[in-house]
């Protein structure tokens, strides 16, 4: 497979070319279908891999790690008093509510919707995703549970954040994460797919380049600073990339069963990590 590599140099940086360059030959020797790779250190790209067709300005779909950067925008929310963690959800939308408000859909938070620990016990995605209105559709789920008792992957839990999000500030989720996120980081206007309301995705969607995610990953990595910017508070990071809830029970794949924070998932060795379909 056809592939193109750009290799800094890197004595200064304590990197081997060599090494790096035995990586990128191991991924293709374990067909792996990495379509780019960045490698960052101290904030510059010292090695980057692409396979064609792919093009260091392809946009790339994240599916899933579209959660991290709602996760993030919440944290941006709640840094500037839009929402708090324990705010319950029924109380941004009095006009979508059921007939009939559970005890245990009363007692959700955003802080459940974040950490995946609603009380839905299973995939509730069709139920909601066929509606015109999924903020609808989501409050009309039975919550078997009580919030918090145990971790269900949900997308549109993530949804809910965002419509939270879009609610409290009166913007489309991109519009408040221009200025405040993807405009420091240097990111130009991305799209994001939207609900048949108009709402973002939340949970899916979002299209960025291998370098804006990069640059992401940059920010988490400086506990929510980036070039000299606070874009979140430490004090959110902490909490994402910290346990919120238990994934371990009944998951067979090690990283996946390492505990889950708010929309990022923990992993061995003290790491944590965004992540969507196809990798």
């Amino acid at each position: 497979m056809e592939r193109i590599i750009s290799i800094a140099k890197s004595g200064h940086q304590g990197l081997s070319a060599a090494a790096i360059n035995s990586f990128f030959t191991r991924l293709e020797q374990q067909a792996l279908e990495v379509n780019h790779f960045i490698l960052l250190k101290e904030g510059r790209s010292v090695a980057e891999w692409y396979r064609a067709p792919y093009r260091k300005e392809c946009l790339q779909l994240l599916y899933s790690l579209s959660k991290s950067f709602t996760s993030i925008a919440a944290g941006i929310a709640w840094d500037q008093g839009y929402l708090e963690l324990h705010d319950p959800v029924i109380s941004f939308f009095p006009d979508e509510l059921p007939g009939r408000v559970s005890p245990n859909l009363a007692k959700m938070t955003v802080h459940h919707l974040l950490s995946m620990s609603t009380g839905h016990l299973g995939n509730i995605y069709p139920a909601i995703a066929r509606e015109e209105n999924w903020v609808r559709a989501f409050l009309a789920q039975e919550v078997e549970l009580e919030p918090g008792e145990r971790y269900c992957y949900t997308t549109h839990a993530t949804y809910m954040v965002a419509a939270i999000i879009e609610k409290v500030t009166g913007q489309s989720l991109v519009d408040f994460l221009m200025p405040r996120l993807f405009e420091p980081l240097g990111i130009s206007r991305p799209t994001w797919e939207t609900c048949p309301m108009g709402i973002a995705a939340g949970g899916m969607g979002l299209s960025l380049t291998t370098a804006d995610v990069a640059k992401f990953g940059q920010m988490l990595l400086n506990r929510g600073m980036y070039e000299g910017k606070r874009i979140v508070s430490e004090r959110y990071i902490e909490l994402a990339t910290s346990e919120q809830s238990d994934n371990r029970p009944g998951v067979e794949r090690v990283d996946w069963a390492q505990g889950y924070g708010y929309q990022f998932h923990l992993c061995r060795r003290g790491c944590y990590r965004g992540d969507g379909s196809f990798g």
